[in-house]
């Protein structure tokens, strides 16, 4: 899949820009998770910021 999602951000990008690593954790479901609700609660954080 990284092949596939390599070449759908290169066909996006200027010829001459660097290259991007792409980097496959494999750590699973529940990394992907906590990753999920870190951002979801900092999200969350960042209305309350605004909302005072």
């Amino acid at each position: 899949m990284a092949d596939r999602v390599g070449a759908a951000i290169a066909a996006g990008r200027a010829p001459a820009a660097e290259p991007i690593d792409i980097h496959v954790d494999g750590s699973g479901f529940r990394a992907w998770a906590r990753g999920a609700a870190a951002v979801a609660i900092q999200s969350a954080m960042d209305r309350m910021r605004v909302a005072r």
